[in-house]
């Protein structure tokens, strides 16, 4: 798997709601290579689930975003792995710690899996060029919640064609313009 150069810890030490998150590598790479839609949602069901379950963040979580912003950056994924990529992002970005992880003293997972995809933002918003209306929508919606520079925010949001963008991809553009 690609990373951004950091030390990480083990898998095996961090946490998922079944437990160790030493699977989520192999449930990673399966979603980022994957040759079909459906190899692709199969594998971030398996991530969706666990690491992030109905907005609540494991502490596998900030290691999820990490290593999903560096295959980003790096062009490493298939097209039809890189729509649930961004998805698993949107659900990282809006997610909280859950209270298993505030018990432990994680209450603030949920802004450190926001810095992670911070990181990768211009990658990120690279995907603009996207055909793909999953990708756009997950592009525009972690655009609107983590871009805190209102002016950079505005002026890349202008800038976007939206021109053969799919109707949901175009309504969304202007919600948040």
């Amino acid at each position: 798997m690609t990373g951004q150069g950091h030390a990480h810890p083990d898998w095996r030490d961090l946490r998922t709601l079944t437990g160790s998150a030493e699977y989520v590598p192999e449930a990673l790479d399966r979603m980022l290579t994957a040759l079909t839609a459906d190899d692709a949602t199969a594998a971030y069901w398996e991530l969706d689930n666990r690491v992030v379950v109905q907005g609540q963040l494991f502490s596998a979580a900030e290691r999820v975003a990490q290593e999903i912003v560096g295959r980003i950056c790096g062009r490493d994924y298939t097209d039809a792995g890189l729509p649930r990529a961004v998805d698993l992002l949107v659900e990282l970005a809006y997610g909280e710690p859950d209270q298993s992880e505030l018990e432990l003293g994680n209450d603030d997972l949920g802004q450190r899996c926001r810095e992670q995809i911070v990181v990768g933002l211009n990658c990120i918003k690279a995907l603009a060029s996207s055909d793909d209306e999953r990708t756009l929508l997950g592009m525009l919606d972690l655009v609107d919640r983590l871009d805190v520079d209102t002016t950079s925010k505005t002026e890349f949001l202008s800038r976007l064609p939206g021109r053969n963008w799919p109707d949901t991809a175009l309504r969304r553009l202007r919600e948040i313009r």
